[in-house]
């Protein structure tokens, strides 16, 4: 059961590893030393929170999801995952009615996110908008609270890394 879990919370999942030298800026938005010449970096695809996910996570707690795969995602110098729904406090569509596929995830699970040792979050899916403009500004907001850093911008409206 485990091992599914973590295969639909990482569908897409690969290493990279950066060899030579980074731009500056880049170093500088990463807080990496000016000296270090690679960088290992980890992506983990759609991280779904919502639905039984949810479920589970208010049961034995968000941390629990990410524990299995926590020692390997901080063996990394960056971390980053395709966030595939919205943070908000809106109630979860998707809980009421499977076949509605809006989701958003409480805002808690952010703090399981950045427990788990990931730095930052694509917002570059289909789910984005799902609770539009409002929503995505409530998940831009949740995410810049608990120190994660994000990039895409559904509405093309901020200069996000």
């Amino acid at each position: 059961m485990l091992f599914v879990f973590l295969i639909a919370i990482s569908c897409l999942f690969f290493f990279a590893r950066v060899e030579g030298e980074l731009p500056s800026e880049v170093k500088a938005f990463l807080h990496i030393p000016e000296k270090e010449k690679s960088l290992s970096i980890v992506f983990f695809g759609d991280t779904m929170l919502d639905r039984n996910v949810r479920l589970i996570g208010k049961r034995n707690g968000y941390d629990s999801l990410f524990a299995p795969v926590k020692d390997f995602v901080t063996s990394f110098d960056l971390a980053v995952l395709n966030l595939e729904g919205t943070v908000t406090g809106n109630e979860s569509l998707s809980l009421k009615d499977k076949n509605i596929l809006r989701f958003t995830f409480e805002p808690i699970a952010l703090d399981a996110v950045f427990n788990a040792g990931f730095d930052i979050v694509s917002l570059s899916n289909n789910h984005t908008s799902d609770f539009g403009r409002e929503g995505f500004l409530e998940t831009t907001k949740n995410l810049e609270v608990r120190n994660l850093k994000y990039f895409g911008d559904y509405f093309n409206e901020s200069e996000t890394l």
